[in-house]
């Protein structure tokens, strides 16, 4: 990555507080603060072009060093499916990036669950499509010696001794607190979170697990950049958010187009395997990881006690996605199924995707 001469960073980032804005939409969840350009442009930008700033938060230094790098890997490939950031600056000390936004609009998650048919196989194409663009355009040998191992570490939950990322350390943390969880009337989601822990460490010993590919690892709508045609259909015209980004395989990322529903999903493996002809998708492990990200979301937001609009409308999509995976499930301990049926329509979260 370039850096700024540190003569420079003081004089900058003085800049950074005139004409500018802070954007802080995902209430902590974020790894930065970013920084919007409002009319002043720093030099070290061309002329003209949308950019926004990161500034990591404490302890999320070593995210944004990886997004950063990534970023740049990525722009050595060749017709990206959908717009990706491009970094322009990188200052290590006091650190910060500048980027290129990806432009569009970030939709909520109930607006895209709701999107008709022709919508979700374009949402889901591109999906596909860019999930097999990432896994040509970065290897795993690559990756480790370009940016290194990264900060995973195993965990005591699985003796496996292979590095862990944040879906397990979220199984990890539910199943700490299952308890807290029986207590408060969520007796199915206990249950199910002991036997997904039992099933990961089947596939586990089976090895199917292992990483295969690099890929992006938090591919939800929020970190995803729509568009309207003149005829008012949405399309997926691009992707940001690379802090996660770490060795997986193709089930682990096409979880995320699980919720979108049968049709994003089938049309996300066939967009994936016309580019990467030799893997083979098992449709049971997309299923298993799209059960542990909602059950595992789910459980944090409950444990955390968050509610937000944004908590609400994650939330939702974790219920919904637990009561199709498990139709026998009695969900009525998930109160947000109760309303599902009466929501609000949907509404665009009122921003531009700042491009991280």
């Amino acid at each position: 990555m370039q850096e700024i001469p540190h003569t420079r960073v003081q004089a900058d980032l003085k800049n950074l507080g005139y004409g500018w804005s802070t954007y802080t939409e995902k209430s902590g969840d974020n790894s930065s603060v970013m920084v919007v350009d409002t009319g002043t442009t720093p030099e070290w930008v061309p002329d003209n072009e949308p950019y926004i700033a990161k500034i990591p938060r404490p302890g999320m230094r070593h995210k944004l060093w990886r997004e950063g790098n990534v970023v740049a890997l990525l722009a050595d490939g060749d017709h990206p499916p959908l717009q990706i950031p491009h970094l322009y600056e990188w200052v290590q000390w006091p650190t910060y990036a500048v980027f290129r936004k990806v432009l569009g609009q970030v939709l909520e998650r109930s607006a895209v669950r709701r999107f008709d048919p022709d919508e979700k196989v374009q949402v889901g194409t591109k999906m596909g499509e860019t999930i097999a663009w990432m896994a040509n355009t970065i290897s795993i040998a690559t990756y480790e010696n370009e940016v290194g191992p990264g900060r995973l570490r195993p965990h005591p939950y699985f003796p496996s001794g292979r590095p862990v990322g944040e879906r397990e350390q979220s199984l990890a943390y539910a199943l700490t607190h299952k308890t807290e969880l029986v207590r408060r009337g969520l007796n199915s989601l206990s249950g199910l979170l002991t036997d997904l822990y039992g099933q990961y460490l089947m596939y586990e010993d089976e090895g199917v697990l292992n990483p295969t590919i690099m890929g992006h690892d938090d591919l939800h709508p929020a970190n995803l950049a729509f568009d309207q045609n003149t005829s008012g259909a949405w399309n997926l015209g691009g992707v940001f958010d690379f802090g996660l980004f770490k060795p997986t395989t193709p089930e682990r990322e096409l979880r995320h187009v699980y919720p979108f529903g049968d049709i994003a999903l089938r049309a996300a493996a066939t967009a994936y395997q016309a580019r990467r002809p030799g893997d083979r998708i098992d449709m049971a492990l997309v299923e298993f990881w799209a059960g542990l990200q909602a059950s595992t979301t789910y459980a944090a937001f409950e444990l955390k006690m968050r509610d937000t609009h944004y908590s609400r409308d994650i939330r939702l999509d974790c219920a919904c996605v637990l009561s199709r995976l498990w139709p026998d499930i009695d969900w009525s301990e998930l109160r947000e199924l109760q309303y599902s049926q009466n929501e609000e329509p949907p509404h665009t979260i009122p921003i531009t995707a700042e491009g991280l």
